[in-house]
């Protein structure tokens, strides 16, 4: 996606501390915290704004944090299936295997309870297809191999428990302290039900209704349902994604010209 992006601006994506390349960071890991993280990187790159944010997932809630702390240095938001912060209370009735929270916490204890080294032996010899799954749900093609070996690294997966760990925090953050976006422009991209078929139909139509919720941050809030994908929207149709941060930001572009057009 960002390869297709590359023509069009300047395209900057990184890894959340202790994810991908990226060196660790302190405890804890809240949604404030990666939002202050993400504005000392762009600075530090000497990324000058104005920027448009895309947040996927929980880098919704960094993407909004960010903007209610530097509010001056936005042109545009896209969220990708972005998480909502009420989405605990309102999505816990669909969810049979544990409740709100409380199931982040028991995916951060399960990961932290498997032995890496048996976890690696385990991939190696082709007995647990987990991480290659995962990697295939979430990588371009060509990187699938690349994503694997680094989930199987124990700053990967010491990153990853410390989110699920912060996410009920990052939740109560964004709703303290996030605000109304005025008239910024926001797409939000939502994904479909593949891959969360196991939740059932309440469970889509309640994440459906969370996501039409989150285009009110805005009064030019739009929405965009691809139902043909799951959760990981720009990996299952890259094109779109790319299309829509394409639109926005040109979309951006022309309001600019506009307002330093000289008036008669």
């Amino acid at each position: 996606m960002q390869r297709a992006l590359a023509d069009d601006a300047v395209v900057c994506l990184y890894d959340r501390a202790g994810l991908g390349w990226s060196d660790p960071a302190p405890w804890p890991r809240t949604a404030s915290r990666m939002a202050d993280e993400l504005h000392e990187l762009l600075l530090a790159a000497d990324v000058r704004p104005p920027y448009v944010l895309v947040g996927h997932s929980m880098g919704g809630y960094v993407a909004r944090l960010f903007a209610a702390r530097q509010p001056d240095s936005l042109a545009g938001m896209v969220l990708v299936d972005s998480s909502h912060e009420d989405q605990f209370q309102r999505l816990a009735p669909f969810e049979q295997r544990t409740l709100g929270a409380d199931r982040s916490k028991l995916r951060a204890l399960q990961r932290q309870l498997r032995p890496l080294g048996i976890v690696r032996a385990s991939v190696d010899l082709g007995i647990n297809t987990e991480p290659h799954r995962d990697a295939l749900r979430e990588c371009p093609a060509d990187l699938v191999d690349v994503g694997v070996a680094l989930a199987l690294t124990s700053s990967h997966r010491r990153a990853v428990v410390q989110e699920l760990l912060g996410f009920e925090a990052g939740a109560a953050e964004v709703r303290a302290e996030t605000r109304h976006l005025d008239t910024l422009p926001l797409t939000v991209v939502t994904g479909g039900s593949t891959g969360r078929e196991q939740f059932g139909d309440g469970w889509n139509v309640a994440w459906q209704g969370l996501q039409n919720e989150l285009t009110r941050l805005s009064e030019r809030g739009t929405q965009l349902v691809a139902d043909h994908t799951g959760h990981h929207v720009q990996h299952d149709d890259p094109a779109l994604v790319a299309g829509t941060i394409r639109e926005l930001v040109e979309h951006v572009r022309r309001r600019s010209s506009q307002a330093r057009a000289p008036h008669s």
